[in-house]
């Protein structure tokens, strides 16, 4: 069982308008002191004491512009991941993606769109072959060879932009996969 010290406190506090929740109180030695709770959070993330009440307003004044920064970024953030309707047209059937993962090793793997739904695109996996010259010890270089399918399952990615550049959820969704630029990409393997 968890205990909640704050909750007494949490329940007491002000919430201003811009969703942060703050309690100033005075000390037993006359300092004023702020305790800041971000909207959904249990414990304050901002506990202090100050020698004047000037200080404590001018600090409360930057938490506010600054938490008001912070959700106009993620706001923001979240209306570029949805992208435009050109953004949109950038996806065709046809491209190829490529992504990149591993460990002690850097495993690439390529899918092609073979069916684009609005927001969804269905890919399936294309094969590689190896760039002569390139081989060296348990690496080398690849390029994706288009239209050749391995039998990998089709996936279906919902997308999302970064910077108007389309992106999917890789396979495992453990990487993303971005579109494929043309030059060949680095490979390696643990025997």
């Amino acid at each position: 069982m968890k205990i909640d010290i704050w909750q007494s406190e949490r329940e007491k506090a002000q919430v201003l308008p811009c969703g942060l929740k703050i309690i100033i109180a005075l000390t037993g030695k006359g300092f004023p002191s702020l305790k800041i709770w971000r909207p959904k959070a249990i414990k304050p993330y901002q506990n202090y004491y100050y020698k004047t009440q000037e200080q404590l307003e001018k600090s409360l004044a930057e938490e506010i512009r600054q938490f008001e920064l912070y959700k106009k970024m993620i706001n923001d953030r979240k209306i570029e991941r949805l992208g435009t309707s050109e953004d949109l047209k950038k996806i065709r059937v046809g491209d190829i993606y490529h992504g990149s993962w591993g460990y002690d090793q850097t495993q690439c793997e390529y899918w092609q769109i073979v069916e684009v739904h609005g927001k969804v695109a269905i890919f399936r996996e294309v094969m590689q072959k190896a760039i002569k010259g390139s081989e060296s010890f348990m690496s080398e270089n690849r390029k994706p060879l288009k239209d050749h399918f391995t039998s990998a399952k089709p996936i279906r990615r919902i997308v999302g932009f970064s910077q108007g550049v389309p992106y999917f959820n890789g396979d495992n969704e453990c990487y993303c996969l971005s579109p494929w630029k043309g030059k060949e990409n680095y490979c390696s393997w643990y025997a």
